[in-house]
């Protein structure tokens, strides 16, 4: 046979390789060791619940499911090599997957998916996930008469529907569109393959990752608990520009998605499509701004992608294609003016990338190698030497977010249900938390220092287990910035202080609340917050405003600060006054080095209709004695 006449297969199939092993390198994250740090720290976190077979839902709280570990670039030396294993064969799979969605596209589509991937994909395999889902439910589980694809396509889904929740929910509301198309195309058996698939194949996946089936139902009520308050305590405002880029965005998606609605009724199956596009958009959308800056980068990625992706599927009418060349050019537009001089520098980088990550490919020693070194000078970089002398095998906990100290000084970690401070942010997580030390199971030691993340008021992190933190733990010492504490022999009932209310005012925003006189106890407060229908309007859409608050001490210092409705409404420690480390110190020691005066709230310059009032009650705690600083006998 002339190989002329073989030309128009394997010039495909060469591309095809091409491609694959192109989105591969590009998406690999190599292992980074530990690192005593927010993100890192977290990372490490699910290494170590997939490590321990830690059940999420029962002994973790958290977003990111039993699979999220492998998408982390922070890992664990003992989770080294199935780290390697993953990035050598599970992204390589993932790499296949995603050229496999975007090959029916039309050539020029095709080059601008692959080459989206590619540039801007590492890093973001939310975006990736999540438009790559919407396709998979398009292209493999819509059309009938296809059942081997189908399956793939739910075993597809079902796996990454283990890596977050954001992908759990977005596959479950997927597959409900797919399966009432199904219903509307008189397809029972189908629908009902469909709705009954997706559900059996997650449990399964559950199930082999570890998990008992029983604790799946807790792991989606509490990390729904999690998420539903990310919007309100995780909030950042972005730049205008990078604001103005999003609308300009979401109105181009506009320009596609509209046409595409009106269709003949031959041409339904583009309905479900238009539906769960929109769905994408809204998803991206709320997680891309309610963080602001950076994530931005999220929204922008998936519009690029979903508009060169989803027009194509089920056929596309001229306007709905034209209109998706819109959104396509917006989002470069939108990427390039909210952080300037990013794509070229994502298309420097590329090759540099994929000549990297290919010679690393083909030595894992040596990366293993340089892994091990990494680690090792981490690990005597942070090392806490009388700590680990002290604390030995024995159980520890860290209240904070730098739980990789734990990690690099090769302490056990027993984890409270929500492991990193900043995100206990609802009643049921913040009292989670505080019962986890209260019980049986508290450790005998904790590391803890006040590492506040947004400007929030300090004892709002964790809050309700700083306010029970004195009676249940004594300080030992500091070390690194850390106070180590001893689990007290003698323990209080596990319930939290009996407190009684000393104060109940309602104020309007900017009007100050005098605090009650301390007489050397405790004192909690809760503000329950009334935002504006404007505000609540604007939450729908776009995010709640910011709470401020601006507070006064005893020395007449004035501080602006940042309160998080859903712990104002829960309470957090008001008296003594908390606004370092040394303060927080002094507070475990049952010590104060100052008081609160007074105190108001209200919004920022931008906001200033955003609350109507607040509910402020302040409430004393009888059992919880607070030694002044002015009260203790001084050295002569």
């Amino acid at each position: 046979m002339p190989l002329t006449s073989l030309l128009p297969s394997i010039v495909p199939a060469v591309f095809a390789i091409t491609a694959v092993l192109a989105v591969w390198l590009s998406t690999i994250l190599w292992p980074l060791p530990p690192v005593p740090d927010l993100d890192p720290s977290w990372q490490q976190i699910l290494v170590d619940a997939w490590l321990h077979d830690r059940q999420f839902g029962r002994d973790i709280v958290f977003t990111w499911g039993p699979l999220g570990f492998l998408f982390g670039q922070y890992v664990l030396p003992d989770a080294l090599t199935a780290k390697l294993w993953f990035e050598m064969i599970g992204r390589l799979a993932i790499a296949a997957v995603l050229v496999a969605i975007g090959w029916p596209l039309p050539v020029a589509r095709r080059l601008i998916w692959l080459a989206a991937i590619i540039v801007m994909g590492v890093g973001w395999f939310e975006v990736l996930a999540l438009v790559g889902m919407a396709g998979l439910l398009a292209a493999w589980i819509l059309p009938p008469g296809r059942p081997v694809r189908t399956a793939l396509g739910i075993g597809l889904i079902g796996a990454a529907s283990l890596v977050k929740l954001t992908l759990m929910t977005f596959a479950v509301a997927g597959v409900a569109l797919m399966s009432a198309a199904a219903l509307a195309d008189r397809r029972p058996v189908r629908a009902a393959v469909i709705a009954l698939g997706t559900p059996i194949t997650i449990l399964t996946w559950w199930v082999l990752a570890g998990q008992s089936p029983w604790n799946l139902l807790l792991y989606l009520k509490l990390a729904s608990e999690i998420a539903a308050g990310y919007a309100t305590a995780m909030t950042l405002e972005e730049p205008a520009p990078v604001f103005m880029a999003g609308i300009g965005v979401l109105l181009a998606h506009t320009f596609w998605l509209v046409p595409a609605l009106f269709v003949e009724r031959s041409d339904w199956r583009r309905l479900p499509i238009v539906a769960l596009s929109a769905l994408v958009v809204l998803v991206a959308w709320k997680h891309g701004y309610t963080r602001g800056g950076l994530h931005a980068n999220i929204f922008f990625l998936a519009s690029l992608l979903l508009a060169t992706l989803m027009p194509v599927m089920g056929g596309a009418t001229r306007w709905a294609e034209i209109g998706s060349l819109i959104a396509i050019s917006a989002s470069v537009v939108a990427l390039d003016v909210a952080f300037p001089g990013s794509i070229q520098l994502h298309t420097a980088l590329t090759r540099v990338r994929l000549a990297d990550a290919a010679r690393q490919a083909s030595d894992l020693g040596a990366v293993a190698e340089t892994y091990r070194r990494d680690a090792a000078s981490a690990a005597s970089r942070w090392h806490l030497a009388r700590t680990t002398e002290v604390v030995g095998s024995a159980p520890i906990d860290l209240i904070g977010y730098t739980q990789g100290t734990l990690y690099l000084n090769g302490l056990a970690h027993r984890p409270r249900p929500v492991p990193q401070s900043y995100s206990a942010y609802t009643d049921t997580l913040l009292e989670a938390n505080r019962a986890f030390l209260a019980s049986d199971q508290g450790p005998p030691y904790l590391l803890a220092a006040l590492q506040v993340i947004d400007g929030r008021y300090p004892s709002q992190e964790d809050a309700a287990v700083i306010v029970d933190l004195p009676r249940r733990y004594e300080p030992l010492f500091e070390e690194g910035g850390l106070v180590l504490l001893s689990r007290r022999r003698a323990q209080p009932s596990p319930g939290p202080a009996a407190s009684e209310v000393v104060l109940d005012v309602t104020v309007a925003p900017g009007e100050w609340v005098e605090l009650p006189a301390h007489e050397s106890f405790a004192h909690v407060i809760r503000i329950d917050a009334q935002p504006s229908i404007t505000a609540r309007l604007r939450a729908m859409l776009y995010r709640q405003p910011l709470l401020h608050m601006t507070i006064t001490d005893d020395h007449f210092a004035v501080t602006e600060t940042r309160v998080i409705p859903p712990i104002a409404t829960s309470g957090f420690l008001i008296q003594p006054r908390i606004a370092d480390q040394a303060d927080f110190v002094a507070w475990l020691r049952g010590q104060s080095r100052g008081w609160n005066r007074r105190l108001a709230l209200g919004t920022g310059a931008g906001e200033p209709d955003a609350w109507t009032a607040f509910r402020v009650r302040v409430s004393r705690l009888p059992d919880v004695r607070v030694e002044s600083e002015q009260d203790r006998p001084r050295d002569k």
